[in-house]
């Protein structure tokens, strides 16, 4: 492996590194770990907010709207989370993380430093300090580093969800959104998680495609697959048609519920 490839491969490691500091890790392991155990389908969705307007502060007050926007709170001892949110009959964990200005510039300036050192076949890997990274932009004022560049709305619907509560809880967050945040750009990624060769993995799949939602399927390693769907305009973030498809909709689904 020459020094180009070595670096872009630790590079890489580093900026996954720092990705999984702000995705939540611990409910995608949660949710791998219980489809593995119980054979189910599980989801995740990932509501990301981009350049949303107005002081970290905003933030506090969106998530405070946001959760006095839901039915009931339910506290719980049993699971990694303390709290539950209900919307109609289904329960969501729920978790919120930001990306600043000074996330995304340090991590590339990490992978710059390593690039220039291994390039140089000197060794030395040195760090810039964040003092300097203001420099950078222009800029001498510190705050400058604490612009939010993106929000990530971890949701996780726990047990048996119904698709009219997932549906009216995503209409939630988004509403939420451009009023506390003046944002109306969102993007949407869904994970699907299931057993390998799941038939309802597959039809899931079928009735996404069907609906022309982006949809990618991956194999994990022999025991777990996943589909991951995008959903890019508020008419397909707003779909009923899209909560249906994953997670059923008819006078059978909701007698069961």
């Amino acid at each position: 492996m020459g020094l180009e490839e070595l670096a872009t491969s630790l590079g890489q490691k580093i900026l996954k590194d720092a990705i999984l500091e702000f995705l939540s890790e611990k409910i995608e392991k949660y949710v791998e770990q219980k489809v593995r155990a119980e054979k189910s389908i599980e989801t995740i969705l990932y509501f990301t907010v981009f350049n949303p307007k107005g002081p970290s502060s905003s933030i506090n007050e969106f998530l405070e709207d946001l959760l006095k926007s839901v039915d009931r709170r339910i506290e719980v001892k049993e699971e990694p989370w303390k709290t539950r949110l209900l919307v109609g009959k289904s329960q969501f964990i729920v978790e919120i993380h930001i990306t600043r200005l000074r996330d995304i510039l340090f991590y590339d300036m990490i992978y710059q430093e390593l690039l220039s050192a291994l390039e140089d076949g000197e060794g030395e890997f040195r760090i810039v300090e964040d003092e300097g990274l203001p420099r950078e932009l222009g800029s001498d004022e510190p705050q400058v580093l604490e612009k939010i560049s993106d929000i990530t709305i971890v949701i996780y619907p726990y047990g048996r969800p119904r698709a009219e509560d997932v549906h009216r809880f995503v209409q939630m967050v988004y509403d939420r959104v451009a009023q506390d945040l003046g944002v109306d750009r969102a993007v949407v990624k869904i994970r699907i998680y299931g057993p390998p060769k799941s038939k309802e993995l597959s039809n899931i799949e079928k009735r996404l495609k069907e609906l022309k939602i982006r949809v990618y399927r991956s194999y994990g390693d022999g025991d777990l697959e996943s589909l991951t769907a995008i959903l890019t305009t508020p008419s397909e973030i707003l779909s009923d048609k899209v909560y249906k498809a994953i997670y059923g909709g008819g006078l059978l689904d909701r007698f069961v519920h």
